[in-house]
């Protein structure tokens, strides 16, 4: 943004509204910043205790009713299987489904800052994020354009 409009007032010759445009895009975006961080606290909570309930369930709960059904040697159905293996899976492999968890991460973060164009272009088919994204640049685009038509004719 910042460039761009550094850009579009040196062809105008209006510097000065610039860097004031500027100052108020950076107040205006603190401001969103301090709102969106305290109004995603409970988000993060609530994920974070769904994250916690979830790994106590695979790796506490899972395999005691799957030692349990052993014991009965009851007839499970595909699903139900499929869920006891991969709890017993997931407790026995512990140290793979970490390691495989934090490349994960670490390779995604990597992706987002070596190919930030992709990233973008990945955002703009978010179903939610994706409306916002684009409002974001439309207002930008916008911003420029003002900027620029002060001092010329379109």
């Amino acid at each position: 943004f910042c460039i761009n409009a550094i850009y579009a007032a040196e062809e105008v010759g209006s510097m000065d509204e610039v860097f004031e445009e500027i100052t108020n895009h950076y107040d205006q975006a603190g401001d969103v910043a301090r709102q969106l961080k305290s109004g995603l606290m409970p988000v993060k909570f609530f994920s974070v205790m769904s994250l916690i309930a979830m790994c106590l369930g695979i790796f506490v709960v899972i395999p005691k009713f799957a030692e349990v059904l052993r014991d009965l040697k009851a007839d499970l159905p595909l699903a139900s299987a499929m869920v006891m293996n991969m709890g017993t899976f997931f407790l026995s492999h512990w140290l793979f489904v970490l390691v495989l968890a934090v490349s994960a991460v670490i390779g995604s973060v990597y992706w987002v800052k070596t190919y930030p164009e992709k990233y973008d272009r990945l955002l703009l088919h978010v179903p939610i994020y994706s409306t916002l994204y684009r409002l974001e640049l439309q207002y930008r685009f916008t911003k420029i354009l003002a900027l620029v038509s002060k001092g010329v004719a379109i």
